[in-house]
């Protein structure tokens, strides 16, 4: 066990059950379990739960008791760490029903695999040098997850979306591979939801888009 972990936040049917039995990551209750996740995936770098994925393959036991099909409070948990949860909150919070679907655990640790996916798809762009390396429904949707962690950024997200998912270069290369491809026809560009959304997240991962969203989320 941690030493960083505390036995006065274990209540007390897990302290009989830990000192009363052989110690192993595949018999100690799953409270404790999570517990462990949740401290591992505060101190590593930016990036995916590296903790939580080599915990949940280490063996059958803890994939069942770590899948995300099983236990979803600790991907929410892990949303929170890096993401911020403030904005949605308070988009969703006049409907009680979307918000037990889009804020609770089981929302939370489906958008923190959807915003993975996204990131991973502007690295895979920028590495590539090419816009038109995914299917245009797989683009799109990583894009609407884009947009949205940026309007909702009040700082986590800001930090994801430029050091980790680099941005910056994505949008240069939305500009240049798509946006502006056709600028030397007579002809206007069609009005399509992905160059729409490109148009507003190049906007975005300018200084005058990241202070206008970082200061209306701040004083609402």
């Amino acid at each position: 066990m941690p030493a960083f972990i505390g036995l006065g936040c274990f209540p007390v049917p897990c302290l009989i059950h830990l000192f009363t039995s052989p110690l192993s990551l595949t018999t100690i209750p799953v409270d404790i379990l999570e517990l462990i996740v949740h401290y591992v995936s505060a101190r590593e770098p930016m990036g995916p739960p590296r903790g939580l994925i080599a915990l949940s393959s280490t063996c059958r036991t803890l994939y069942y008791s770590l899948s995300i099909h099983n236990n979803t409070p600790v991907y929410g948990d892990c949303f929170r760490l890096n993401f911020d949860i403030t904005a949605p909150l308070r988009r969703f919070r006049t409907a009680s029903d979307v918000d037990a679907s889009r804020t609770g655990s089981s929302g939370l640790a489906a958008e923190l695999r959807a915003r993975f996916a996204a990131l991973h798809y502007m690295r895979a762009v920028v590495n590539a040098q090419n816009i038109f390396k995914f299917s245009g429904q797989d683009t799109l949707l990583h894009l609407w997850t884009i947009y949205f962690m940026c309007i909702e950024s009040d700082s986590k997200n800001h930090r994801y979306l430029f050091r980790y998912g680099h941005m910056q270069a994505y949008a240069k290369l939305c500009l240049d591979q798509y946006l502006f491809q056709s600028l030397d026809t007579i002809s206007l560009l069609p009005d399509t939801m992905d160059r729409t959304l490109m148009m507003w997240i190049s906007w975005f991962s300018t200084s005058w888009g990241t202070f206008a969203v970082t200061h209306w989320n701040t004083s609402n």
